[in-house]
This record gives structure tokens, sequence and C-alpha cells, in this order.
């Protein structure tokens, strides 16, 4: 099973400890556990807290995760009866040594450049996933996986890439995404699905200038946006949801 891709609503999920705090209340509202990152030391400040640079879910009970905040990660996650392995090799702070497990998923296949973690690339052979090659390293980050099919980006050769494979794909400009440090954040940082026709979303699409473009590729999958009125987009990392 895709873990990016449920069918049921999440019991917890895994989140930026940088989140707004209004965004805690929120889960914490819909009854729904939250685990805050650690910021990982082998990684740029602005992303050391992102969920999506140090973990990888293989499956919803199989994750990979970075020697370097493994041990927080083990405690964190043992009584969800997760196995938890580490990466075969830790990340570094520069590209491509940072973008080993920003590895995205869609169907039964995984998107990334030839930088995976070599760990997760015998994983996914094992697990009968295709590989669909891009030039983009950051490939978790650059997609909003709505559902088990259809994905967001702004990177136009993951979205040239995914029709060529008969996979929906919707392009949308870059950029009024806040990412501290960064110029803009992506996409792919700013939610993650919750439920298989619920999508949280860090920011309010009314506060986003591509919102109302987000707001209608989710009306036509009956996808129910979830998110705190009023916040901005903010990549954040997206979410890694556990059932």
């Amino acid at each position: 099973m895709n873990p990016f891709c449920i069918d049921r609503d999440c019991n917890a999920i895994i989140i930026s400890n940088r989140a707004d705090r209004k965004i805690f209340s929120l889960f914490e509202s819909m009854g729904i556990m939250t685990i805050e990152t650690i910021d990982n030391p082998s990684l740029p400040k602005p992303v050391a807290d992102h969920p999506d640079m140090s973990i990888h879910p293989v499956r919803k009970d199989l994750f990979v995760i970075d020697p370097m905040v493994y041990d927080y990660y083990y405690e964190k996650l043992s009584p969800y009866r997760i196995e938890i392995i580490k990466a075969s090799k830790n990340l570094g702070e520069r590209y491509p040594h940072d973008c080993r497990l920003n590895i995205s998923r869609i169907k039964n296949y995984y998107i990334h450049n030839s930088y995976s973690d070599p760990l997760l690339s015998n994983l996914f052979e094992l697990e009968s996933f295709k590989k669909i090659e891009v030039k983009q390293g950051y490939c978790k980050c650059s997609t909003l996986i709505i559902n088990c099919d259809t994905i967001v980006t702004s990177d136009k050769g993951i979205y040239k890439s995914l029709l060529k494979n008969n996979i929906n794909s919707f392009l949308i400009p870059p950029g009024f995404i806040k990412l501290e440090g960064y110029e803009y954040g992506f996409i792919g940082g700013v939610g993650g699905l919750i439920g298989s026709k619920r999508l949280f979303l860090s920011g309010d699409p009314n506060e986003f200038l591509y919102g109302n473009d987000l707001i209608n590729i989710l009306n036509k999958y009956s996808i129910e946006p979830i998110y705190v009125k009023g916040l901005p987009f903010v990549d954040i990392g997206s979410i890694i949801c556990i059932l």
C-alpha cells in the first residue's frame, strides 16, 4: 500500500515542530495525535524540521529514517507498531546528499532521480514499485498528492513525466509559498492527506495566489481541504500520516 494514499482517517501525524500552533489545535480538535519533528543537524536549518527530508514511509508499518534522528523517532513511533530502519547513508547539508529520502509516490510508482538512498531503492524493488526517473531531487517537496492517482506539482519535469505514465497531474505556477531562507517553498510541503477525501493544508487557500486553482482541482475529485483560516501558505515539509 502506498502510505501517501490512504483509505481511512489518520490516527496520528508527524508534523514540523515549527508549524503554527493553531494547526496543532486544529488536529487536537479532530482527535488526531501529533508527533512533532526534531531538527536534523545534518540538514540546512530552514528544512531541518521537515518530515519529508528525514523520513520515508515505505509502507504504513515500515518507515526508513535518517540515522541522525533514528533514536528520536524510534521512541515516538514504537507505540504505533511501526518498524523503523536506518537509511543506508546519513543525509548531508548540500544537494544531492540532503534529498536521498525525499521521494514521491503515486499508484505503484516512486518518483525520484538517481540519488535515492540505496536501501530505499532495494525496498521499492522488493515491494514491486516501479521508478519514474526525473531530474528533480526534491520530489516529495514538489508534489502534493490529493488521491491515489492524482498529483499537483509546480515542477514541469515531474508534470510531463507523470502524464507520460498516464497519471493525473496538474501544473500550477511556483512561488507565493513561504519558506524561511529561500525565495519560496514547494507545493508538496504545504500538506498531505489525512483521510481518503480530506487534505490538510498548512495555510488558507484564500491567502494563496493560486488558491482558486488548487480548490478547483480538489473540488473535481471531491477532496475536502482542511486548514486554519487566515494562515499563509507555508512549506512545513508535508506531513506523514500514521494509520
